[in-house]
């Protein structure tokens, strides 16, 4: 698998590495343990963020999750899941979805097993299961939804944490591991799915989205050129 344009790519040892342009020293640095790599609040499975080149980065190695993780906690075998993230999160900036900056991805081979590690240019601001979400931030979580789906994003893990509010209100969408894209925009079905996952997120954390905030979604959702998938006939 060829890295994306402005990536350079190498291998070093059992890793194989690819950087964008200006981050080629990262890795190593990461590798000698010289970047200091601290948690992220909410962070799961060792997600943490440093400071590099003058900003910071969030650093998060690939843990396994489920039961699954009892038994084999950072291994899979065969894929190159870190390679696949940075090409779809790419195409997906391309694509004007709002997703984060992928700087670094790597992966250790040991035979048909391997790890791999993810780094994206760190964003400031808050997780939508962090923040009080008002008809203002719906709106624009609807807009960042529309343009995914409009391009034909499937996010299978769309939930509150996946959802980052910056400072200025600006929504970006998170853990792009498992996105798959579709030729054309996203088949009706797949976007009533996605929105249900979201709802049923903020159920579990008590932040039921009431009618006006749905409203606002919706509302959203549509100025991205997004037909409304909750509306019968759509």
């Amino acid at each position: 698998m060829k890295p994306p344009p402005g990536f350079v790519a190498w291998r070093a040892g059992r890793w194989h590495w690819w950087a964008r342009a200006g981050y080629e020293a990262l890795p190593a640095a990461w590798l000698a343990g010289a970047l200091p790599v601290e948690p992220l609040p909410g962070g799961r499975g060792g997600v943490g963020r440093a400071p590099w080149g003058g900003e910071a980065v969030v650093v998060r190695p690939y843990r396994r999750g489920g039961w699954v993780r009892h038994l084999v906690r950072e291994r899979y075998l065969l894929g190159a899941r870190a390679f696949a993230e940075t090409w779809v999160t790419e195409r997906a900036r391309m694509a004007g979805v709002p997703a984060p900056l992928v700087v670094a991805a790597g992966q250790e081979r040991r035979g048909l097993a391997y790890r791999a590690v993810l780094f994206t240019r760190h964003q400031p601001g808050c997780t939508l299961a962090e923040a009080p979400a008002g008809p203002d931030v719906w709106h624009a979580v609807g807009r960042a939804l529309g343009r995914l789906h409009a391009a034909g994003f499937h996010h299978p893990d769309l939930n509150l944490r996946n959802v980052l509010l910056g400072p200025d209100g600006a929504v970006t969408l998170l853990d792009f591991d498992r996105v798959r894209r579709w030729p054309g925009p996203l088949p009706t079905p797949l976007r009533r799915w996605a929105l249900r996952r979201l709802a049923r997120s903020a159920r579990k954390l008590g932040r039921r989205l009431d009618a006006v905030a749905w409203a606002a979604l919706r509302a959203g959702y549509a100025t991205a050129g997004a037909f409304d998938p909750t509306r019968p006939g759509s």
